[in-house]
């Protein structure tokens, strides 16, 4: 006899005690509820995990899932499933649908039920057709509680003919469908034949989402019906809230891919699964829309859910009492009656008031006083809204409040009703949807749903649930009524603004006095409520009022010009004459100069687009030395020049010759030699420093697979896919000998360490060893039954490791050629296998997405190496054997220790494949190459970015250091090899303090000699820019210091804090001199007056102050801001301030009086940083928003926006000369622009992390950037100043590029000229 579920409280019990972290509780979630994760917040506790488990999960799953996870746990705590409750639980469910083991708790819908069940036994006897029922019904009709408590309740106690059991899965779609139902069908594996690892989730997932061969996707079907456990059993697989694959789903392949699943599975012939939905009646349109079969089901196979009889909601208020003991009185029963009994979607509203009475009657109080105190069936929703609304902060309460309020469509002479908005149209000023959505989401949980939250596409709409909620919660009413006038002219406002800004903003829409002057009134009264678009409207309006006005004065004062204006005439045209002659002279000369110019500067602008927008210095370059040559005087060209060069010097080489795309490049052991090959089915070698070709080895009939030196540097071994392996003087280029004896393709191939034999590995399922003299086979390695990938010789030279596609990796003996050991274990291809330095351990690579770390000896398993999201191509030991570094098709290599297997860092930034990986000699750099035509250099131990180089025009296929380590050769699809510095950009100073600290804050001396630095440890140091030593350490502040600087004359530090405080220091001593005391909160920024004699400070109060810098007395305050003022900064001339708010304006204010002159209105987020520009012409803003403005300091006009950020704008500086603007990203790179074009000119890059601030040297000639990486930089910024012939020859000699003729836009590789060598031979003998 089959036993009784335990009651909520006893599994709650027994949960609690069996996940006793919060760690164990998540770990559960993740892994067997998927449903219940969408649910969960960053600080939702492990008590209210539990509860969503027990809400939405049956309670034999939770009890499969807590056995299989903590089975020992289990045992030790299976008594609590046994205890008593000490009082009856609450027999309602509030606002919370019923779930399958509530059926002894529901009901009132026995007819519904029955009626479900006779539709569901008759479409599962149907042998040809599609058992799909679907359950129809308006939001809060009971559709899911009807389908749980309901049908499946019932099917368990009531088969249906011709099924012996029946197993029960439930499946919300959430945002991932496809996802959400494997992780649901999962628990149907019997625990004893298949562990649900991620291993195997993710093969279910993949399975589910792609389609047969046929097009059908029949994974659901063949996945059930391979189970041993469900021979005879059926599915019965509910769709609860189908319609969440229009409101969450944002994929349409995902969305029709679970739509398909379905269909296929409840059509299928050996009718294992039967198909149950639930859906809001309004999503029919959508099924119409997108899935028209689905739709077609629906409406031939539904069961519409509609409104309770007053006999049936009876019994659902009375019965779940009566049988819990504690019955509710008549009296009590016609009042919920009444209130409840024709308004629609009642239901959850009835329930919840059913929920505050039966928590009263526990406390002894009648119900019908429960009733009255509550204010009936709504009252008890308002009084749960008052709670959540009175829970929250200050600010949501403001933005909950007006969104309320604007989703509440006014009735002229009828009642108020419900409308849908998108979130977007609900912000007010400074409000991002962002916020809104958060502060929403409190009103619209699993347990309340106060309001209705969806999405339609991008955009997240917004609507009140239930209108009772009007009537019955008085605040809302009186928030409703008080502002009913200003909402009506709101609404009407803002359809003009959006109708004026669909149509393109035409001069007409605008509105004039008297709307203008209502409009104008309403903004100053209600601020908060005008957003962006009402916002433009009104400036434009205004805008459009002046011109008219202005216009008007115009036409009256023409009228009397006029005459003036006639006698005028006839004088000027007898002096006009006169000069028409002397100017033709000039302008021919103008005009031919201004022509020449422009044609320059489009050789400028080509140069400038090649190297900022497309990476290409080498190609950027001669159109700018053309430019340069022809005497351009563009201004941007020296810096343009300069970072061209700069640039292109990473590049000591580029290697031409091959006619397609180049393979791989090796370089010889000496370093002098570098072979290549390449799919043009040749090798080619080439003089290491020079670049000049010595040999081109041809003869394969086929691509050449492999390309390696000996290792004394006289022979080169090649190996193709025509099945022979070559050998060649590596200095002649002469072929030596042929070695057949494969009978297929050759991947590899590699000498021994004495270069008395060779190793071969081949498509053959073989691996051959030869004499390197004779060419005779030695000994033929067999034994695998596929393709032999790769073979190499252990260190010591007495074994062979080889990896092969029959999933195995072999050790061999070499003097024998018998296997030693076998390594299994890979559920896949092994692409490769290599030896640890000492040769004790081995590492393979597969492409079941893992590598494996094995004992050479024992052949045992010592670790799995499992994070790769794709297959991996290699694995390979660090130079010290501490380091295991693996490549894959997910286009992140990785780094794990060798010992323990533990991942140590992840290479992320390439766009696409990294097809090669390496360690430089010394094993403290790794390179990478990409198929995104980028090389990348690392960090081996921390994986931080250190350098990236670009220069290939296709992908790269190949990047290895020299033996010295100070070069690496690239190959690429671009038919080239390019040889680059090793050496990182930028000239780097450590500012680490003996520990690692993020760099806050940087700034210099007004002399150069010094700079102060503020980190993350608190401190404030003072250094020399000279040594790069420590000078001084400044007392700490009682919390963290967020900005320091010098005063004009270096003799102070000022220093500003979160601990709401600004203090003035003497530089040279460290003494404090002045503490700045009067904010309310976190000091952000302080900085001095451009005489020293004043001090401006920025704070989270949302004021900036001004201080006399001397005496620290308060001199005025600036208030004004809505938010927190990041930062305030002087005008050269001291005349103005500006600052910069959270509330995304900057206030430009007169610094003698505190008057506010103009605001800047733009930015979309917070703006962290604003300075002038030297002549205080013009300011420019740094913001959250991803971007960078510059505006005219007069008018706050905007003038351009600085295009390209890829993250937060943290800092910007002007040059001294104030012609280049700088941005410092969180994007870790340093950008620098024309100021008065806003073009790029530069990209600096070379931090691993995010970069907090930027400045100039005194002089201009650099740039220091403070990064949180725990380093500055020093870029050099200087012009360049070498002739145009001088940049010519390097062109020529160094890079080999140069134009076909003097007049020909076609630029080719050329060889070394031959005063080139000369020059070069000279200088080694100077």
């Amino acid at each position: 006899m089959a036993t009784s579920p335990p009651s909520r409280a006893a599994l709650r019990r027994f949960a609690e005690a069996v996940l006793p972290t919060d760690d164990d509780v998540t770990a559960v979630c993740i892994d067997r509820f998927p449903e219940v994760r969408r649910h969960l917040g960053s600080g939702t506790s492990p008590v209210a995990k539990i509860s969503l488990i027990i809400e939405h999960a049956l309670p034999s799953t939770i009890m499969t899932a807590l056995r299989c996870y903590a089975p020992e746990r289990c045992a030790e705590y299976e008594h609590l499933l046994s205890q008593q409750e000490v009082a009856p639980s609450n027999p309602y469910q509030g606002l919370a649908a019923f779930q399958l083991n509530d059926a002894h708790l529901f009901f009132g819908r026995e007819a519904l039920t029955d009626k479900l069940w006779q539709k569901f036994a008759s479409l599962s006897e149907k042998p040809e057709g599609v058992r799909l029922l679907a359950i129809l019904g308006p939001s809060g009709s009971g559709k899911s509680s009807v389908a749980r408590a309901g049908l499946l309740a019932m099917l368990e106690q009531r088969p249906v003919a011709g099924a012996r059991a029946f197993r029960r899965v439930v499946v919300h779609p959430g945002a991932h469908p496809v996802r959400s139902l494997a992780l649901a069908v999962l628990p149907l594996v019997d625990d004893e034949q298949l562990s649900p690892s991620l291993r195997v989730r993710r093969r279910l997932i993949a399975d589910l989402a792609q389609p047969n061969a046929h097009g059908d996707f029949d994974g659901l079907t063949l996945w059930t019906a391979d189970l041993p456990n469900l021979v005879g059993t059926r599915v019965v697989l509910l769709v609860d809230q189908f319609e969440e694959i229009y409101t969450l789903c944002s994929d349409q392949a995902e969305r029709d891919a679970f739509v398909r699943l379905l269909l296929h599975s409840a059509g299928d012939r050996a009718r294992h699964i039967s198909i149950v939905l639930t859906l809001r009646s309004d999503f029919i349109g959508e099924t119409q829309r997108h899935h028209l079969e689905l739709n077609r089901l629906i409406v031939e196979q539904c069961v519409l859910v509609g409104g309770m009889s007053h006999e049936e909601l009876r019994r659902s208020i009375s019965t779940p009492a009566a049988q819990a003991g504690r019955p509710i009185d008549d009296a009590t029963i016609e009042l919920l009656l009444k209130d409840a009994t024709g308004s629609e979607g009642t239901l959850p509203l009835l329930e919840f008031a059913l929920t505050r009475i039966w928590e009263g009657m526990l406390s002894d109080r009648a119900p019908g006083v429960t009733l009255r105190e509550i204010g009936g069936v709504g009252g008890a929703l308002a009084g749960r809204a008052q709670e959540i609304y009175e829970a929250l902060s200050a600010a949501d309460q403001a933005i909950v409040r007006r969104s309320l309020i604007r989703l509440v469509q006014l009735g002229e002479g009828t009642q108020d009703t419900r409308r849908r908005m998108a979130v977007h149209e609900l912000c007010g000023r400074g409000e991002t949807p962002a916020q809104v959505l958060e502060a929403l989401r409190q009103f619209a949980t699993v347990n309340t749903r106060l309001l209705t939250l969806s999405f339609d596409g991008s955009d997240a709409i917004a609507e009140v649930t239930h209108e009772a909620l009007f009537e019955h919660w008085t605040a809302l009413r009186q928030w409703i009524d008080a502002g009913r006038t200003d909402r009506r002219f709101h609404d009407r406002a803002t359809d003009a603004a959006r109708l004026w800004d669909q149509a393109g903003r035409p001069i007409g829409r605008l509105w004039r006095p008297p709307d203008l002057a209502l409009l104008r009134d309403y903004q100053l009264r209600k601020s908060d409520e005008i957003n962006q678009q009402l916002a433009c409207f009104l400036t434009a309006s205004e805008h459009q009022y002046l011109r008219d006005k202005f216009l008007n004065y115009v036409a009256i004062f023409l009228v009397f010009s006029t005459f003036l204006l006639s006698v005028s005439i006839f004088v000027y045209q007898g002096y006009r004459r006169e000069q028409l002659e002397r100017q033709r002279t000039k302008e021919a000369a103008r005009v031919g100069e201004q022509f020449h110019q422009q044609l320059l500067s489009t050789y400028v602008e080509r140069g400038r687009l090649l190297l900022v927008h497309e990476n290409k210095a080498l190609e950027a370059l001669p159109w700018l030395n053309r430019a340069h040559r022809g005497g351009s005087n563009s201004e941007i060209l020296p810096d343009l020049l300069r970072n061209a060069i700069r640039t292109a010097e990473a590049t000591t080489m580029v290697l031409s010759g091959h006619s397609e795309g180049v393979r791989s490049a090796t370089y010889s052991p000496d370093g002098h030699s570098i072979a290549t090959i390449s799919y043009d089915q040749t090798a080619r070698i080439w003089n290491a420093e020079t670049g000049v070709p010595k040999a081109v080895l041809s003869g394969h009939k086929a691509v050449i697979q492999s390309v390696v030196f000996s290792h004394n540097g006289r022979r080169v071994l090649t190996v193709g896919y025509d099945k022979i392996v070559k050998i060649w003087d590596a200095t002649s280029g002469k072929l030596l000998r042929d070695l057949k004896g494969h009978s297929d393709h050759v991947y590899t191939a590699h000498y021994s360490h004495d270069d008395r034999f060779i190793l071969t590995a081949s498509r053959d399922k073989t691996a051959r060893i030869w004499d390197s003299e004779t060419g005779l086979i030695v000994t033929v390695i067999s034994g695998h039954t596929d393709i032999v990938n790769s073979a190499i010789f252990s260190p010591d030279g007495n074994s062979i490791l080889t990896a092969s596609n029959d999933r195995t990796a072999r050790i061999w003996s070499t003097q024998t050629g018998h296997q030693i050991i076998a390594l299994r274990g890979h559920e896949d291809n092994i692409a490769s296998a290599a030896y640890s330095p000492d040769g004790k351990r081995v590492v393979t690579a597969s492409f079941d997405k893992t590598a494996q770390i094995w004992d050479a000896q024992t052949g045992g398993s010592v670790a799995e190496l499992m994070l790769h999201r794709d297959r991996v191509h290699s694995a390979t030991y660090s130079p010290d054997g501490r380091r295991i570094l693996t490549t894959a098709y997910d286009q992140a290599p990785r780094i794990w220790d060798a010992d323990s297997g533990m991942i140590v860092a992840e290479l992320t930034g390439h766009k696409s494949i990294v097809y090669n990986a390496a360690y430089s000699p010394d094993g403290t750099h790794i390179v990478t190459a990409s198929y995104d035509k980028s090389v990348r250099i690392w960090d081996s131990e921390t994986g931080s970015l250190i350098s990236e180089f670009k220069g290939h025009s296709d992908r790269v296929y190949s990047a290895t250091y020299s033996p010295n380590g100070k070069h690496i050769a690239t190959t690429s699809g671009d038919k080239t090899v390019r040889i680059w510095n090793a050496e990182t950009q930028g000239h780097t100073i450590e500012l680490r303090g003996g520990m690692k600290v993020s760099i806050i804050k940087f700034a210099y001396s007004h002399d150069g000699k010094r700079f102060v630095s503020v980190d993350n440890d608190n401190r404030v140091l003072i250094w020399s820019a000279e040594t790069g030593r420590i000078l001084l350490e400044l007392a700490r502040h009682v919390d963290k210091v967020q900005y320091a600087t010098f005063s004009p004359n270096g003799r102070h530090v000022v220093t500003a804090s979160k601990d709401k405080v600004a203090r003035v220091w003497d530089a040279d001593t460290g003494r404090p001199l002045v503490v700045l005391k009067n904010h309310h909160g976190a000091v952000h920024s302080a900085k001095y007056s451009p005489d020293g004699c004043h001090i401006i400070t920025s704070s989270a109060d949302g004021t900036a102050i001004i201080w006399e810098a001397g005496t620290g007395r308060f001199v005025a305050a600036l208030v004004g801001h809505f938010n927190e003022v990041l930062d305030a900064t002087y005008s050269a001339d001291g005349e103005k301030v500006a600052t910069a708010s959270s509330d995304g304006t900057v206030r430009v204010w007169e610094a003698k009086t505190g008057q506010l002159i103009v605001v800047l209105n733009g930015h979309l987020g917070a703006i962290h940083s604003v300075i002038f520009s030297p002549d205080g012409q013009r300011i420019v803003t740094a913001s959250a928003d991803n971007s960078a403005h510059i505006w005219d300091a007069k008018t706050a006009q905007h003038i351009a926006e600085l295009k390209g950020h890829l993250g937060f704008v943290h800092s910007t500086a002007y040059s001294p000369d104030g012609r280049r603007i700088t941005t410092a990203c969180a994007d870790k790179m340093v950008r620098v622009w024309e100021a008065e074009t806003a073009r790029l000119i530069a990209e600096f890059q070379g931090h691993s992390g995010s970069i907090h601030s930027v400045m100039y040297s005194p002089d201009g000639q650099r740039i220091v950037t403070a990064s949180a990486d725990a380093t500055a930089r020093v870029w050099d910024v200087s012009p360049e100043t070498r002739s145009a012939a001088q940049i010519e020859q390097l062109l020529r000699c160094k890079w080999h590029m140069r134009f076909v003729r003097d007049d020909s836009d076609e630029l080719i590789p050329s060889e070394p000229a031959a005063d080139c060598t000369v020059r070069k031979d000279a200088n080694q003998q100077k």
